[in-house]
């Protein structure tokens, strides 16, 4: 079972942005009414909850997210997993 921590919203804005993962599969994380939600191209939105620093996951489907920083600690990149399969993707907006 997951454990659930708060994260400063702060923080959550940090995340917000368009991750490129493929071709034609990006990644939105968008902040809406201070709850972090996920859109990948073509499905609906879905809350995220956060693991640990970084580290979230849905409630719904079996699908996780890393955000990775560079050394500024400015959020740039993500890995989707999802099953048993990964996807990683830059930040593009």
């Amino acid at each position: 079972m997951r454990k659930e921590i708060d994260v400063d919203t702060s923080i959550l804005r940090q995340y917000i942005g368009e991750y490129q993962l493929g071709p034609h599969f990006n990644i939105t994380i968008t902040l809406e009414g201070g709850k972090l939600m996920v859109q990948a191209t073509g499905e609906g939105k879905v809350e995220l909850f956060a693991e640990r620093n970084d580290f979230f996951y849905t409630k719904i489907v079996n699908t996780q997210l890393e955000f990775f920083r560079d050394a500024n600690g400015i959020v740039t990149r993500m890995t989707l997993f999802q099953g048993e399969q990964q996807a990683q993707g830059k930040k593009i907006k």
